[in-house]
């Protein structure tokens, strides 16, 4: 965790450039960097911390329930010079659906996330609920046809997972 810490302090600090590109410019971001929501490593200070060094922070929720994520959440948001804007939360598809109906609508609608990211699932029955709330929508797919159903479902961006990916 600290050492997240530190790689976020040092992106925070100010340089001569930075790098401009239509991610950071549609996202508001000022370094083209999303913390990717890994259950158990990226908490609720991590993505904050993200947020603030002017990326995207994304609050890790797989394996853990929606309190672990709520509580998360609260970390977040109470980090000094978070950004809004540039944070969010992600949750695993086939996690999501366990829950009762309503409950991807009913989180989306207490924490508003500027940012959703789905992982191991079908994101289609998903994504008009993610994205009516306003959130950008990314996901993970691990080949080419599952990057075009991401992209076909409304995906706002599709991360590309490849075999190096933490053994998934």
């Amino acid at each position: 965790m600290r050492r997240g810490l530190a790689v976020a302090a040092v992106l925070a600090q100010p340089t001569a450039a930075r790098l401009t590109s239509r991610f950071t410019t549609r996202f508001g971001a000022s370094a083209p960097i999303v913390l990717a929501p890994m259950g158990g490593c990226a908490g609720g200070a991590l993505a904050a911390a993200v947020s603030a060094a002017g990326g995207i922070g994304l609050v890790g929720s797989g394996g853990e329930s929606l309190d672990f994520l709520k509580h998360e959440w609260a970390i977040a948001q109470a980090f000094p010079g978070v950004e809004r804007s540039r944070l969010g939360f992600g949750l695993n598809v086939k996690q999501l659906e366990e829950y009762p109906d309503g409950t991807l609508e009913s989180t989306l609608q207490e924490l508003q996330p500027a940012h959703v990211y789905l992982s191991f699932g079908d994101i289609a029955p998903h994504a008009s609920t993610i994205l009516a709330s306003g959130a950008a929508l990314y996901s993970n797919a691990g080949d080419c046809e599952g990057a075009l159903a991401h992209a076909r479902a409304g995906a706002t961006c599709v991360v590309m997972q490849g075999s190096d990916a933490g053994g998934h």
